[in-house]
Parts: C-alpha cells; sequence; structure tokens
C-alpha cells in the first residue's frame, strides 16, 4: 500500500486508500475503482426463498421428520438470488419442505419428491 487516508468521511464512512499496482495497459493513472477486501468467511445455511413462510410477524419453515412436517421458527438474513439464508432454527443437511409450505399445519404428513 502506498497511502492511506487518515481520517474517514463520517457521511459515507469511507476513506481513500492509494495503491502501489503493476503495470498494465488498461490502467491509466487517476482512474476511480471500488476495492472489495475480504474480511472474514463464513458458513450458513440458505434454503430458497419458498421455504420460509410469514405467518403475522413470524417466520416459519417446515423440516420434514419421520414423514411428517414439523414447523420451526426461524431467524432469516440476507436474501441472495432466490435463496434466504437461515441465522437460527434450522441445522445443516435438515430437510425442508420447500413446496406448499404456506398450506402445511405442524405434524401433517408429507411425502418427500
Amino acid at each position: 500500500m502506498a497511502e492511506i487516508a487518515p481520517t474517514a468521511d463520517p457521511a459515507s464512512r469511507t476513506f481513500r486508500v492509494k495503491l502501489d499496482l503493476p503495470q498494465a495497459a488498461s490502467l491509466k493513472s487517476g482512474q476511480f475503482a471500488r476495492l472489495v477486501v475480504p474480511i472474514g468467511e463464513s458458513s450458513c445455511v440458505r434454503v430458497p426463498g419458498s421455504a420460509v413462510v410469514a405467518r403475522g410477524q413470524l417466520e416459519i419453515l417446515f423440516v420434514v421428520s419421520n414423514q411428517r412436517a414439523q414447523l420451526h421458527l426461524v431467524k432469516t438474513g440476507r436474501k441472495v438470488g432466490d435463496e434466504v439464508e437461515i441465522l437460527a432454527g434450522l441445522e445443516p443437511g435438515e430437510a425442508v419442505v420447500v413446496g406448499g409450505a404456506a398450506l402445511l399445519v405442524d405434524g401433517q404428513p408429507v411425502e418427500a419428491k
């Protein structure tokens, strides 16, 4: 790194960084760019958006166990494409109902397809 500005812009919470880059024909002095710096990795459980059902203020989904639908209250996070991140209420590897979940009730028999 060549230089980091000593203060951040309070409105955008950004700061200026000047980098020394290798010579490249496509890069010109003074060009503007955005840099994304990964600060860590995290693993998450994501399910299709159709699996999450909103009932009032609650978000639920149904897990298939012993050929029955078990209601799980979940806490959702970010949406990534047509998938929803599940922050709490679901363990990795659990089978969830993705079609017709809004019509199910807890304990209802289901058939996996």
